[in-house]
This record gives structure tokens, sequence and C-alpha cells, in this order.
């Protein structure tokens, strides 16, 4: 990952922006907005990434009930 965009790799920008929400105080209204913010579109990317990366391997190696398994994953989840 060499791409400025992935100076960090997607999980583990994740959980900095999770530490940082757990992290402000019950005021910080406006710093929890952003974080959230940060947080979905950073969640976002991570599912865009295994549709389009993870989920072709998983094909092309016959791993057919996992990748079932993670399109439900995929599915379930809340979409904007």
């Amino acid at each position: 990952m060499t791409n400025g965009r992935f100076s960090q790799a997607p999980p583990d920008k994740a959980n900095e922006l999770f530490d940082k929400l757990l992290a402000t105080s019950d005021t910080a209204v406006k710093t929890r907005e952003r974080l959230l913010a940060e947080l979905k579109e950073e969640l976002e990317l991570l599912a865009t990434l295994q549709e389009e990366h993870l989920f072709p391997v998983l094909t092309r190696h016959g791993m057919h009930d996992l990748l079932q398994e993670a399109i439900s994953a995929t599915r379930r989840r809340p979409r904007s």
C-alpha cells in the first residue's frame, strides 16, 4: 500500500477511530460527529475492498461456503 490514501490499512484506521470515539467526552458532540463520519468512510472502504479483492479470490479457490458467509454479512450491513 504505497498510495497516500492507504497510509494505514483500513482495519487499523477503523480501530483507531473506534478508540478515539471511546476516548471522547459526552459533551464532545462535534468531535464525535466528525469521528463517526470518518469511521463510516473507513468501514465502507473496507467493505468495498473485500467485495473487489477478497470475494474474487475466494471464488477462484473454490471457497464458496466462506464466500456466501461473507456476502451475507455484507448484505446485512446498512447502506446510506
